[in-house]
């Protein structure tokens, strides 16, 4: 029983208007067929490995959706994705979000990664690991984490890679 469903919001460049690619939402519809809201079924998932599975679907959905939009534009097309904290930590993330790209021909410089807050500081060392690889193959990296080791490490990096090739942007709220 499959809950789980995609949405795209469309996200425009604010001076042209011009259509830049979209966000990745994930949905969920309850077993009475009401949607339930992210807001509630996302904090539930990150306390548990469920979270993964999440992030995977979503990944693969996105891929499957706009591996072939992403590669006719040239770079001139992003989705944005949001990982969990708890996923990017994971030894294996890097390598396996690569493999997954590869997989399904998904451009790198299509690809913008939102890393949620949860979990960012249990385990600091993997996830800045991780960032320092995902960073050379993903065109944003966007975090909302507010932690000083994570800004340096963001900071830092930006200052040793092509920008023509990649670009960090830290937001913080």
């Amino acid at each position: 029983n499959n809950r789980f469903f995609m949405e795209y919001q469309p996200q425009y460049e604010a001076g042209n208007k011009r259509l830049r690619g979209f966000e990745a939402l994930i949905r969920l519809v309850g077993e009475d067929g009401k949607r339930i809201s992210p807001a509630e079924f996302i904090p539930v998932a990150e306390k548990s490995d469920l979270i993964l599975d999440i992030d995977h679907y979503v990944l693969h959905s996105v891929f499957k959706d706009f591996a072939k939009v992403a590669e006719k534009s040239a770079g001139k097309f992003v989705v944005c994705v949001n990982i969990s904290a708890k996923h990017i930590s994971e030894e294996c993330f890097a390598k396996d979000l690569a493999d997954l790209m590869a997989d399904y021909h998904f451009p790198a410089n299509s690809l913008e990664i939102e890393i949620t807050e949860y979990c960012m500081v249990s385990s600091m060392d993997m996830t800045v690991k991780n960032i320092e690889k995902v960073v050379y193959f993903a065109t944003y990296l966007i975090t909302d984490a507010k932690s000083e080791e994570i800004e340096k490490t963001l900071t830092d990096l930006e200052a040793q890679t092509d920008a023509a090739r990649q670009a960090i942007k830290l937001r913080y709220e």
